[in-house]
């Protein structure tokens, strides 16, 4: 039973925290934390892999494809807002359960459905359901972390989500090529890629079981004015620490000046819920939160801009080396070398399967126009696993980068960090426009990926860093938002520049990366969790 005894000195949550030091809990939160934002990136990224090998059973063309691929990202830019606003008020784990739940039986409903128009709207409530825990995952994982293991933390539960790269393409390699196929009943035939896509649901469901067995977390209970129910959460995260005993755990009260808002009651049910989203949305807007909010948010959508327009791209490229390689005789050139060859060419016709992978190019003659035609028209339902290959590559890649990152935070300010991997994004979209030997376009396409990636969990991190507890889910969904916004962007803008304004392409990129570096060197350098890792307290230590 907890006491609260008068003549105890109350002590703030992140001193607590701090005294309590790091143990099993806080790699187990932020392990599940992973989890659960890799669940996100499975529901925004299954759909690259499964829609070429739906294209038939779906009847989709290219116009369709784009639909089925944008939707989930309209829903989540719809419903970041709802759900910033829910989880500071509800709580990180009650909105993640449920979000998570959702999206794992989307999927199973997903699986069983045979009309494109029915998936394409359960994808998008796959993308408000998902956007629900990848918003409240990092305010959630934070909070339960010493301020010297914060910034480590969360960058373990990047480097789990990571794992996403890996796991759909190589899912996608074992189930999409089989060409098995029965009838569940009439009208639906289930077939491999239908497997493909339930797999993916299964971390969410996995991250709703784990979730069951965890904590509120204990500064929300605290923002909330529950304090009886934080001071038994760091009781159980101590006892995790110390082999179950709790003898010298001393905490019976906890002081906190924030707290959660509250429906007003001389409003209607509606008017008040609309009142206090706004409450919590405008203190985001004011000092001294509008500065930092602003350079966050720059530097996410430029970050996503520039990494989305390359990971999209990347498989195009490789494909369109190899053409340019062979039509042209040469094995020197720049990345828009590649692609405004190949758009201005005219393919020879006896390549059909040439002319198939290459979606948006320009034909002069007309035997090549009427064959693409044919093509199309022809539903092929073949894929080359070779592009599983070049996703498995490159995920590897980005899960090493991470890995190096968790290890090297806690010796660097992350601002200064962040700066230097951004440099590295700045020269090596620069080198996009040198010439060079042709393979060094894929890597240099996958570097920036690489870089780009790494960029990521630092600001999220900077996020809980920044902003206090009842604002910082709200921080977290609104930074989100607009890096989706960058997202669909680049997309927009790399379909309609790559074939006949590629330099332009290039140079947006250039821009972007550039402009979130500025971004990054205005951020302030006094903010908690910025500096170097402190020294832990020892385990010892009487809490």
């Amino acid at each position: 039973m907890v006491s609260n005894t008068g003549n105890q000195e109350e002590i703030s949550i992140d001193d607590a925290l701090n005294k309590i030091g790091v143990g099993f809990f806080h790699y187990r939160v932020s392990i599940i934390g992973g989890l659960i934002l890799l669940s996100s990136y499975l529901s925004v990224g299954v759909v690259t892999f499964f829609m070429p090998a739906a294209q038939c059973d779906l009847g989709m063309k290219s116009e369709q494809k784009g639909y089925l691929a944008a939707i989930s990202f309209v829903g989540l830019i719809l419903s970041a807002h709802l759900w910033g606003f829910l989880s500071d008020t509800l709580g990180r784990r009650y909105i993640i359960i449920r979000c998570l739940l959702c999206d794992g039986l989307l999927y199973f409903i997903t699986m069983l459905t045979s009309s494109y128009y029915i998936i394409l709207v359960l994808r998008f409530f796959n993308g408000v359901a998902s956007c629900g825990g990848v918003v409240s995952v990092y305010a959630y994982v934070g909070e339960f972390q010493p301020t010297q293991f914060r910034p480590r933390s969360l960058m373990i539960v990047s480097l789990v989500a990571t794992l996403a790269y890996i796991f759909l393409p190589a899912a996608a390699w074992l189930t999409i090529p089989s060409k098995w196929a029965f009838e569940l009943y009439p009208g639906l035939i289930l077939k491999s890629w239908r497997l493909f896509y339930i797999v993916n649901g299964i971390p969410s469901i996995l991250s709703v079981i784990l979730l069951l067995f965890m904590p509120e977390s204990p500064k929300f209970l605290v923002a909330k004015g529950e304090n009886e129910k934080a001071v038994e959460v760091l009781r159980s995260i101590y006892k995790s620490k110390n082999n179950n005993n709790d003898d010298n755990f001393t905490i019976n009260n906890i002081k906190s000046n924030e707290r959660i808002g509250k429906i007003r009651d001389d409003k209607s049910k509606i008017m008040a819920f609309f009142f206090l989203m706004w409450d919590q949305t405008i203190p985001l807007l004011k000092k001294p939160h509008l500065f930092n909010f602003l350079l966050l948010s720059l530097s996410l959508f430029t970050t996503f801009f520039c990494n989305n327009g390359m990971y999209i791209w990347l498989p195009v490229a490789i494909n369109k080396m190899s053409i340019y390689e062979k039509e042209s005789g040469k094995d020197v050139g720049t990345f828009c070398d590649l692609t405004q060859y190949v758009s201005n060419q005219s393919i020879n016709p006896s390549k059909e399967t040439e002319l198939i992978m290459i979606e948006n190019e320009s034909y002069t003659s007309n035997m090549t126009t009427n064959l693409f035609k044919a093509a199309e028209e022809t539903c092929i339902e073949d894929i080359d696993t070779s592009v599983y290959n070049i996703f498995m590559v490159s995920g590897s890649c980005q899960i090493l980068s991470w890995i190096i990152i968790v290890i090297i935070i806690k010796y660097f300010h992350k601002k200064y960090l962040l700066f230097g991997i951004t440099l590295c994004a700045v020269a090596t979209v620069i080198s996009l426009k040198i010439p060079n030997q042709l393979i060094t376009v894929p890597i240099k396409s996958s570097l920036i990926v690489l870089f780009t990636a790494a960029i990521f969990p630092i600001i999220n991190s900077l996020v809980v860093d920044f902003f206090p507890t009842n604002l910082r889910a709200m921080a977290g969904c609104l930074t989100l938002l607009i890096s989706r916004i960058g997202t669909v962007s680049t997309n927009l803008m790399t379909g309609i520049l790559i074939d006949k304004h590629c330099d332009i392409l290039i140079w947006l990129h250039i821009c972007s990366i550039s402009i979130c570096a500025l971004a990054i060197i205005c951020l302030p350098s006094s903010s908690a969790g910025l500096g170097k890792e402190q020294k832990r307290p020892s385990k010892t230590e009487e809490v």
